[in-house]
């Protein structure tokens, strides 16, 4: 792929893209995130009112903070309407935990099934649980 898209070329690309994977793809361009940052953005990081979103632990461990489209606020409305009940099920089951890519940062770690090192007790509240499907296209 090119270092540089033009802005046909971007459209072509996005465009096509629904739902979900429009978004993550969406959120990747205009924001200038990373795949693994993108699937990772927890709601607290994205601040619509201010236009920013954070990203903790990036590439090479470093925090930084990218501004958020106002193109994309809509579908950010939404996308964090959607995945409220989800939220509040888990609050309610006790599954409040969130992934934490520098484990040092916790007292707890444990090992999930799958074998990544975690902190807290889930990985639940990512946006990227409706990214799901995005996320497993991709570690093949």
């Amino acid at each position: 792929m090119p270092v540089v898209l033009t802005q046909a070329e971007v459209k072509a690309l996005l465009l096509p893209m629904q739902g979900d994977t429009g978004l993550a793809g969406r959120l990747l361009y205009g924001c200038g995130l990373r795949i693994m940052e993108c699937l990772r953005l927890r709601v607290k990081d994205v601040d619509l009112e201010a236009g920013v979103v954070r990203v903790h632990d990036g590439k090479g461990g470093k925090d930084r903070v990218m501004t958020f489209p106002k193109r994309l606020h809509e579908a950010m409305e939404s996308q964090l309407a959607r995945i409220r009940p989800w939220h509040e099920a888990d609050r309610e089951a006790d599954l409040d935990g969130v992934f934490i890519a520098n484990p040092t940062r916790v007292d707890r770690v444990h090992v999930d099934p799958v074998g990544m090192i975690l902190g807290g007790r889930s990985t639940r509240h990512h946006i990227e649980r409706c990214f799901g499907h995005v996320r497993v296209g991709m570690a093949r």
